[in-house]
């Protein structure tokens, strides 16, 4: 069996309940693939952390998440109205993307026996990216699943 070990960062507003809802998903794929199954590990990086703390991560944040053997990272949005953007933007987003090399994001969609999908015509092949920009607005951030 292959054992994904994720960083989940569920950080602001509706993260954590984003975060909660990634993880029961992928909770049902590994009863339903059964040859796969993920752990994960929790981190309170976020402005409520900011608030309380002055930091958004800690100092050696990037280090935890470098050197804790993570196949991916699920991040919810982070942002705060209590919190500055670029407080947000250079304490959080700004050193995972540049540290982990994150400016895009590319995820291979499979098709699933019995569902059926605007995807699913012969020979198509799907992906989906997404950007790693200012501008956006992070919903969850899933790298490097490969099954």
């Amino acid at each position: 069996m292959k054992n994904f070990h994720l960083a989940c960062l569920p950080a602001d507003g509706i993260g954590p309940e984003v975060i909660a809802s990634s993880r029961q998903v992928l909770e049902k794929l590994t009863q339903l693939h059964g040859g796969i199954s993920f752990d994960f590990q929790h981190f309170d990086w976020s402005s409520t952390r900011y608030q309380e703390k002055g930091s958004m991560m800690p100092e050696d944040g990037l280090q935890q998440l470098e050197q804790g053997g993570f196949d991916g990272i699920l991040l919810g949005p982070v942002g705060s109205p209590h919190v500055p953007d670029h407080t947000t933007l250079w304490g959080l987003l700004l050193p995972i993307r540049q540290g982990l090399e994150q400016y895009i994001n590319l995820r291979p969609l499979r098709l699933l026996e019995g569902i059926d999908t605007p995807f699913r015509s012969p020979g198509q092949h799907s992906l989906a990216t997404r950007c790693h920009i200012q501008s956006c607005s992070d919903t969850k951030v899933l790298e490097s699943l490969r099954a």
